[in-house]
């Protein structure tokens, strides 16, 4: 009966002490930093990889020749096994889920471990030396007390008070000892950190299911419908010097009003409850085209896209843009003026080098080119981002939280207790450091308070 006792309470204690082991080590520090750059490097690969945007639509073989077609040449004889492993849409893949389950199981086991003490130590006017903090170094450092130590502890505390620290005094009968304690509210650095991880993953998982987010080329004086809203934005008129745009929103509705907004380039701003950021202004060059009797005629960019009856090109100063007209010998070259709104024109004939017009003429209609007659203007087109995420908060307050962290990494917590040990005229002075820095820092801390220690003097005395 006493042997059967004996073997459970091993069995019991043996298992008490696998799951302390796990505990301390899905908790521990060290896999927060396994996890945060392999999902850096999943976000990194879907940056570099081209993504399916959503659910696959049709035969899968048709979906997988799309992705392999668009991936570089280097990658092409690797495509289909990346294809089979997920990463056409590594996002939605267990390459980052995965990570960002056992990230959100670290944070909330790390969260129950750290989060109490860091609380104890910043509600605390004065810290239990019996307890030190889980994540926090401890140094500890011994020196001789003065004939006069009162004096020597209001010494050290106005240097303490001078470096940032706020005292507070214990005197309680025959013990008297100081605590102080500089930046308390830093002592909440893994609660900051921990729950904005916590708040990202939920953003992120809030984002996969909810996320809206679409893609408009925006053109002056062309409607174009957005699928979020019920109803069609237009462009107006853009500033390509201020790169801006205005912007015209119309619902469907016919009796509900218009909304006319003013959107720059690569500044975010807010669409009701839509994030709106203008990625592109692009000027264009329209060339239309009739012959004689006044008929549209079809014109072919040499850049090998399908003849059209009104031609949009980028227009850029430096590179000219070059088309032909059907069933004509006709090729032209237009290139825009440095200054004001004209174009320097050129114009040959079948394959002879002569040019037949060499001109600078101005946005319009130029002169007849063997009785065609040829219109040149300028338009613009506007590249915008939507996203309607409603985990935009959470990720404002995650980013806010981490913030947070960091100025608590970079500018830590200490805390100092200096006991002193009076006896007769004499006696010690015990310094105790405590804080997120390394134990270096806080011993280099203790040393320029308290002076050398009395082990240090003890081993020079018997080098001596």
């Amino acid at each position: 009966m006493s042997t059967t006792k004996f073997s459970a309470t091993q069995a019991t204690a043996r298992l008490q002490n696998i799951s302390s082991q796990i505990w301390h080590a899905v908790s521990s520090p060290k896999l927060l930093w396994i996890l945060l750059p392999l999902i850096l490097v999943v976000l990194g690969i879907s940056l570099i990889l081209p993504q399916q945007p959503g659910p696959e639509f049709g035969p899968a073989i048709s979906a997988e020749t799309i992705w392999l077609n668009s991936l570089p040449t280097w990658l092409a004889s690797m495509g289909r096994v990346l294809y089979l492993l997920g990463f056409a849409r590594i996002l939605a893949s267990f390459w980052l889920w995965v990570p960002l389950a056992l990230l959100l199981g670290h944070s909330l086991i790390a969260l129950a471990r750290f989060g109490p003490g860091s609380w104890r130590r910043f509600y605390e006017a004065a810290g239990d030396l019996a307890w030190q903090h889980p994540l926090a170094d401890r140094v500890e450092h011994l020196v001789r007390l003065s004939d006069a130590p009162d004096d020597q502890l209001v010494v050290k505390s106005d240097i303490l008070t001078k470096a940032g620290f706020v005292l507070h005094e214990n005197k309680e009968s025959d013990e008297r000892f100081i605590t102080a304690l500089r930046r308390r509210w830093a002592w909440l650095g893994p609660i900051f950190g921990y729950s904005g991880l916590v708040l990202l993953i939920a953003a992120f998982f809030v984002s996969n299911i909810w996320l809206q987010r679409d893609r408009l080329s925006l053109t002056t004086g062309q409607r174009v419908p957005y699928g979020l809203t019920d109803g069609f934005f237009e462009l107006i008129e853009a500033n390509p010097i201020q790169q801006t745009g205005r912007v015209s929103h119309r619902p469907t509705r016919t009796e509900a009003l218009a909304q006319t907004l003013t959107w720059r380039v690569y500044r975010p701003s807010w669409w009701g409850s839509t994030l709106v950021i203008p990625t592109h202004l692009d000027t264009l060059l329209v060339v239309t085209a009739q012959n004689e009797q006044g008929e549209p005629l079809e014109i072919a960019p040499l850049q090998g896209a399908d003849p059209t009856q009104r031609l949009r090109l980028p227009l850029t100063l430096d590179s000219p843009i070059l088309f032909s007209i059907s069933n004509t010998d006709l090729a032209f070259q237009v290139l825009p003026a440095a200054e004001g709104s004209s174009f320097n024109v050129q114009v040959r004939q079948g394959a002879e080098s002569l040019l037949i017009m060499d001109e600078s003429v101005p946005a319009g209609q130029i002169p007849p080119v063997e009785g065609l007659t040829i219109t040149l203007s300028r338009d613009y087109t506007m590249q915008v981002m939507l996203w309607r995420d409603p985990a935009l908060l959470l990720y404002g307050l995650s980013l806010i939280f981490m913030g947070l962290a960091v100025v608590t990494f970079l500018r830590p917590p200490m805390q100092i207790w200096l006991i002193p040990e009076v006896k007769g005229r004499g006696g010690q002075l015990y310094g105790v450091s405590e804080g997120y820095a390394s134990a270096d820092q806080l011993r280099q801390f203790l040393d320029q308070l308290l002076g050398p220690s009395d082990e240090v003097d003890k081993e020079k005395a018997s080098a001596l």
